[in-house]
């Protein structure tokens, strides 16, 4: 036991030094998609204003992250420095909840194991670098887990609570994730046990109806529409299926506007049109869009962000071109291993379904499936599913468990070492 908390402090402290250091080194500029969250953050701590301009209401980015910022906004001033501080702490409790995670079904060195890929997994470390809401959503996802998990099984209803408020701000970071609400309550459904069933679902969704209702109402009462989250759905879906583009984002955002012309849309407008057109293409062509579909699921589980494009990579830091090569090499590889663990372990699962119905791996591995063919059905980033990459590495651990525990049992030790 003691060991056991020595490797994990060890992990730990890896962890927080492989984030802490390209934290000092580099200084991320805040552009692209982090000048909305940072406007927003600024203008809703210095006068409660869920503002780009200050005045004008936005609807622009759902309020997970402009939220978060605020807060950190609010008690240390407009400090960008102080907000990657801040996220590198919660990447590094990232990385331990997910070892606790882990231990729901591995063994405890399997689940040190799960952590040490996750605090060496080079996009868990990028992504504490800048302005983005990668970082709140992994820990949001994790947390939202481990609280379900551990509240159903010990019946703790402060859990269940916490794991509806973390599951909340989860799905107000990554809306794609809301429909995992349906998934939540089929494992209530299915999981109960010693517990009141109604009372067991109020406490988890209380916290997601005071949240979300506020939310919602905010932009029925300016907008006059019962928005469930933000825009931004519309260029995503009309780039994942246009074949103009095959599911690779343009560089030029440009290019989207000439084959769907804004003409003076508001930014809501405009997404629902961008919707509409990309509902009209998928109907126009059904063949090419099963193709886009197939091209998509693979990429979730291939496609690699390319270092060497990085904002980062061009500012130098010190670092020489061959480091970042061999970096990214390291991170394909990472990336492509964990994907054939998790395929396979997949097919391990439902395999043994028939034999030993655990709600829980069930409930891992669907919502692992669901991020997969949701992408597949949208745009591939991989950022977008990195809190469900988390559990893609517990997903290849066990599969590497798995394989271990069946040879040992099933082969003369003997022959082994003839």
């Amino acid at each position: 036991m003691i060991r056991t908390k020595k490797i994990l402090i060890v992990i730990l402290v890896t962890a927080f030094l492989l984030r802490i250091i390209p934290a000092l080194i580099f200084n991320y500029p805040v552009i692209n998609d982090a000048v909305a969250y940072d406007d927003i953050g600024k203008n809703l701590a210095s006068h409660f204003s869920y503002s780009r301009d200050g005045s004008t209401p936005s609807i622009e980015r759902p309020p997970g992250y402009p939220v978060f910022l605020a807060l950190l906004y609010f008690v240390f001033g407009h400090n960008v420095q102080v907000v990657i501080f801040i996220q590198v702490l919660l990447s590094v409790l990232s990385v331990y909840l997910l070892y606790l995670l882990a231990k729901i079904f591995l063994r405890e060195i399997s689940a040190l194991f799960c952590a040490l890929l996750a605090a060496i997994y080079p996009m868990f470390i990028y992504y504490n670098l800048f302005l983005y809401s990668e970082n709140l959503a992994i820990f949001t996802c994790l947390l939202f887990l481990y609280t379900l998990f551990i509240g159903l099984k010990e019946n703790n209803k402060f859990y269940i609570v916490i794991s509806g408020f973390s599951f909340v701000i989860f799905m107000l970071t990554k809306p794609l994730f809301a429909p995992l609400l349906l998934l939540i309550f089929g494992l209530l459904f299915l999981y109960r046990k010693d517990f009141n069933l109604k009372y067991t679902i109020s406490l988890f969704f209380l916290p997601i109806v005071l949240v979300w209702g506020a939310w919602i109402l905010r932009n029925n009462l300016v907008f006059q529409q019962p928005i469930p989250f933000g825009i931004g759905l519309g260029p995503v879906l009309f780039v994942g299926n246009h074949p103009n583009f095959n599911g690779v984002w343009p560089q030029d955002y440009g290019e989207i506007n000439k084959l769907a012309p804004a003409n003076g849309l508001s930014s809501v407008e405009y997404d629902n049109f961008l919707k509409a057109k990309a509902i009209d293409q998928i109907k126009k062509e059904p063949t090419q869009t099963i193709r886009l579909f197939f091209v998509k699921l693979i990429n979730y589980f291939s496609v690699v962000q390319d270092l060497s494009q990085s904002k980062i990579y061009k500012q130098g830091g010190g670092l020489s071109i061959v480091a970042f090569q061999l970096l990214f090499l390291f991170y394909k590889f990472y990336k492509v291993f964990i994907s054939i663990l998790s395929i396979i372990g997949t097919v391990i699962i439902l395999w043994k379904l028939k034999k030993n119905k655990n709600f829980f791996q069930l409930f891992i591995l669907m919502l692992i499936w669901y991020a997969a063919l949701v992408h597949a059905l949208i745009y591939v980033d991989e950022r977008y599913h990195l809190p469900v990459f988390a559990l893609h590495l517990i997903l290849s651990i066990y599969t590497l468990e798995y394989v271990y525990i069946f040879i040992i049992k099933n082969m003369n030790r003997n022959y082994l070492f003839k």
